[in-house]
Formats: structure tokens, C-alpha cells, sequence
């Protein structure tokens, strides 16, 4: 993989039009404010990553991340916990709700469901036909949002975004926008999903840190801006699918057709495309460890890990089917993130020891004092966001939550101790520096 692919990965990996009519709702012409707030914050949680994406080379992603740097046991507790993440259903639904919109008789479900099950079937092909298949809806995605963007600045006047004192801007008030900015988090830290691709990469430790760089900069870009036209266009009372409203007042005829399936409805099959890819990548390395069952992790003839991605496409069909709330279900998935997320934000703070000679060597080498003050901004953003959840989510559901990720916490633990099974750890972590390499632990 090449800048340019590992970029398409990354960038597209944002599901942020999914949310854009629950942040209208709460934020009304400040839209603009909670993406960028949201997006800042995402940055400031994944910075640590960036810093050992350029120093170490991570074959299977998170895992080899957490592996090499705190331990087996907590990497194994990491990615069986992100089998709880129901993302896909949340996108599925938003999908299906843009398709529903062009087509009134289709049922929103319907759509969803056969979104999710062509994407299912892409990812069953390979890694390969995936890093394609991503090109081109970025591409598509890219050039939709030009479009609309240069439409709306030409047609759109968009002051109302920046009169701070007026009714309409952040009309659910201060709790209203942090409530926003909660459920547009973690979306918008998705393009962490490019430390997965290190033993794809043809120079990772530069390509990867820069694509995780430039992802930022583009969202900030692209979704504040679309943000602010949309939230300039659309009433509040219409904002259950905002940027069809504003579409429709902006691009007459088929060219309204064409911006929602190769904008938001491109933008989410290329999320879920890189989340199927992403798991596959984090889950076969726990499965090699033997930390699950060896047939999980399981290869068809094209090199994809069908009994994961069949996971993953069963935790996103259900709850579309069962017809889940956008707002909720994003709570759900922010407070079991946040709690997941605790690991590696633990884990980052050992690179300096464990890999001292490639930090030094990194190109984006620090200070370790100003490194350490890094990881302990994403670790207090981590822990607010959990705390911003939890309240948004409610106490029954926060229990079972809690009580689901105990339960994996026994499991691992319990595996981790069975006398009759052998567990290896596969350091699939190459370090800048070959003094640094470690041998493989058992």
C-alpha cells in the first residue's frame, strides 16, 4: 500500500454523515463547532498512536501495539472486546434512512440490510480487492464533497454559523453540545484504523504516521464545512436527514440523486468497508495466539478471515433489524469504546522504554516528558468521554455494559492461566531500531 491507499483507508473510515441530524438537533447553526471540537478531541486521542506508528511497524495492528508494549494478556482483552462494537449497525441504518429518501417505498431496513451483505461480500474477496473497492469511494466521496461544498459556498450564506449569540446557534445549550460532541467522537477517531496496515505498507513508519496526520486535516475541512452549510440550511424540525434537506435546495434534479449516493451513502459503505478490514486485521492475530478458537481466525482462498467478518456482519445486521435509535445506539458504542479504549491508553505510555533506541531514531521523536504529557491528555479525554456517556446512556444499559466487558475480563484471564493450553505471542512488531527487537514471549 502506497500514501495514497492507506489515506483512502483512513479518511474514509469517518461514518460522520451518520450523525449530522442528531448534532443539528442538539447544536442547530454550531454544527460546525461540535465536528471540529469533536474532531480536535479525536486527534488528541489518537496522537500517541501516531508517535508509535513511527516507531514501531505493527502487523496486526492494536494487538501488536498492546502486545509489545504492556502485554498478551491485556492485547487479548483489547480485541475480543471490540467484538462488542455494533458501528456497523449504526451505519447500516443511517444508510438505509439516505436510500429511503430517494426511494420512499424502500424500507429503510431493507436497504440497510443489503448495503451491509454487498459489503460483507467485498470484504470475503481480500485485503486486496478491499484497498481498491476504497479507492474508488474515495474518490467518488472526494469529489462529491467539493461539489457540494463550492455549491453551497457559492449559494449558501453561512454567517448564521458564526452568530454565536443567536438562539439558533447551539439551541440545546451547553449540555446539548456536549452531548453532541460525545456521540460524534468516536467516529471521528476512525482513522486509527491505519496502524493496521504496517506489514501492507511499502514505508510504514512514514506513510502510516503521515495518512493519520492528514486525516484530521481533511475532516476538519470537509465535514465543518458541509456542517456549516447544512446547519445554515436546514430548520432544526427538519433534521432528521439534514443533508438530503439541504441537498435538495442545492442541487436540482439528478444531480441530488448522484450526491446521495456517492456522497453520504458512499462515505458509509467506505466506512464500513475499512471496519470490516480493520477487524480482520486486529482479530486474526488473537485467534493465532490462540486466545479464541483457531477456526475464528480461519482464511478463505482469497486471504479474508470469513468467520470474523461473518461476526461482524451478524452484531451490525441485528440491531438493524430490530431498529435500534441512531443517538442511543452511538452512546452505547462511545461508553463500551471509552472503556476498551483504557488499555492501549495505558499501553502508549511504555514505548519510550520498551523501544528506546527507535524512539530516538523516530522522525517525529519528542521529548519524553512532552510525550508522557501526550498520552496523559488522551488518557483524561478518554476518561470524560466514558463519563459523558455513561450519563448519556443511562444506568441499565451502562450495567450491562459493565457487566458484558467483566465477563471478558474472566475469560481472558482464565485463558490465560489453563495449564493445557500453550499461548504464544507473536511479536508481529518490527521497531524502527533492530537493537530494539525482542524475542517472542510464551
Amino acid at each position: 500500500m502506497g500514501r495514497f491507499d492507506l489515506l483512502a483507508l483512513s479518511y474514509s473510515c469517518m461514518g460522520l454523515f451518520t450523525l449530522m441530524g442528531s448534532a443539528i438537533v442538539l447544536t442547530g447553526h454550531g454544527t460546525w463547532l461540535a465536528y471540529l471540537t469533536a474532531i480536535v478531541l479525536g486527534f488528541f486521542y489518537i496522537l500517541p498512536t501516531v508517535f508509535v506508528s513511527s516507531t514501531i511497524c505493527c502487523g496486526s495492528g492494536m494487538y501488536s501495539m498492546v502486545v509489545s508494549l504492556l502485554s498478551p494478556t491485556a492485547a487479548s482483552l483489547y480485541c475480543i472486546s471490540n467484538m462488542l462494537d455494533i458501528t456497523m449497525s449504526l451505519v447500516a441504518i443511517s444508510f438505509g434512512s439516505y436510500i429511503q429518501s430517494l426511494f420512499p417505498a424502500v424500507s429503510y431496513r431493507l436497504a440497510g440490510a443489503v448495503f451491509l451483505t454487498i459489503i460483507y461480500v467485498i470484504n470475503q474477496l481480500g485485503l486486496r480487492n478491499v484497498s481498491r473497492s476504497q479507492n474508488v469511494m474515495f474518490t467518488l466521496l472526494a469529489g462529491t464533497l467539493v461539489i457540494f461544498i463550492a455549491s453551497g459556498l457559492i449559494h449558501v450564506d453561512i454567517s448564521p454559523a458564526f452568530h454565536f449569540r443567536e438562539s439558533g446557534f447551539i439551541p440545546g445549550g451547553t449540555t446539548g453540545f456536549i452531548s453532541c460532541v460525545v456521540i460524534l467522537y468516536y467516529i471521528s477517531t476512525s482513522y486509527v484504523c491505519a496502524i493496521s496496515y504496517g506489514k501492507y505498507s511499502k514505508r510504514a513508519y512514514k506513510d502510516i504516521p503521515l495518512a493519520m496526520f492528514l486525516s484530521p486535516l481533511l475532516l476538519i475541512v470537509t465535514f465543518c464545512l458541509c456542517a456549516a452549510i447544512t446547519g445554515s440550511i436546514v430548520p432544526v424540525g427538519e433534521a432528521s436527514e439534514p443533508i438530503t434537506y439541504a441537498a435538495k435546495a442545492l442541487l436540482p434534479g439528478v444531480l441530488f440523486s448522484i450526491f446521495i449516493i456517492c456522497g453520504p451513502c458512499m462515505s458509509m459503505a467506505a466506512f464500513i468497508n475499512g471496519s470490516f478490514a480493520y477487524y480482520g486485521v486486529l482479530l486474526k492475530g488473537v485467534c493465532k495466539d490462540g486466545w479464541m478458537p483457531a477456526f475464528a481466525g480461519m482464511e478463505n482462498r482469497h486471504g479474508a478471515p470469513t468467520a470474523i467478518n461473518t461476526w461482524y456482519y451478524l452484531t451490525g445486521m441485528i440491531p438493524l433489524l430490530v431498529g435500534f435509535d441512531i443517538s442511543q445506539t452511538a452512546n452505547f458504542i462511545n461508553f463500551v469504546w471509552a472503556i476498551i479504549s483504557l488499555i492501549p491508553c495505558i499501553a502508549v505510555y511504555n514505548l519510550p522504554k520498551r523501544y528506546p533506541k527507535s524512539w530516538e531514531q523516530s522522525h517525529m521523536h519528542i521529548s519524553n516528558g512532552l510525550y508522557y504529557l501526550v498520552c496523559t491528555v488522551r488518557l483524561v479525554v478518554n476518561i470524560v468521554i466514558a463519563v459523558l456517556s455513561s450519563i448519556n446512556l443511562g444506568i441499565t444499559a451502562v450495567c450491562i455494559s459493565t457487566g458484558v466487558f467483566l465477563l471478558l475480563v474472566v475469560y481472558v484471564l482464565t485463558r490465560a492461566k489453563q495449564s493445557d493450553h500453550e499461548l504464544y505471542t507473536h511479536l508481529d512488531a518490527w521497531p524502527l531500531c533492530d537493537d530494539d527487537r525482542q524475542p517472542q514471549v510464551n
